[in-house]
């Protein structure tokens, strides 16, 4: 896994942070008003995760009068692939090619899923084998 390894954060927590990386930056009133219909939470509920976030680096706040305004430090696709990455250790020893064939074994894949899948692939092959004759390359200098 690259970089520091995250903190693991609650289900409710990762709701607020899915707020937080949709609408860049928000107040506890604005998040209360983005969540409302969607969780049934007081506002004190919110400020308490939204502390929660802060401590655990995945938040940071700014004084604005007098409340603050709340932003995500790490970006979404850093969370993400970090948990992958756990996820993938942990139930597969460290194969993704296992968890891979593991998720389109058992899920629903649409024709036009398959096509971006094979494009993304063939991507990763190409780099790959530039990668490799680059190597090559270099050892024939």
């Amino acid at each position: 896994m690259s970089g520091p390894e995250l903190k693991s954060i609650s289900k409710a927590e990762f709701v607020v942070m899915e707020c937080i990386w949709k609408h860049s930056k928000l107040d506890s009133k604005g998040l209360a008003s983005v969540l409302d219909g969607k969780v049934d939470w007081h506002e004190n509920t919110i400020r308490t995760l939204l502390l929660r976030l802060v401590k655990k680096g995945f938040v940071s706040r700014e004084n604005i009068g007098r409340s603050f305004r709340y932003r995500a430090v790490i970006p979404r696709s850093t969370y993400v692939s970090q948990r992958i990455q756990i996820c993938t250790d942990e139930l597969f020893e460290g194969n993704s090619a296992r968890l891979l064939e593991t998720i389109i074994s058992n899920a629903f894949i649409s024709e036009s899923d398959i096509r971006n899948l094979m494009t993304v692939l063939d991507q990763k092959q190409g780099r790959l084998l530039r990668s490799s004759l680059t190597r090559v390359a270099m050892r024939q200098k």
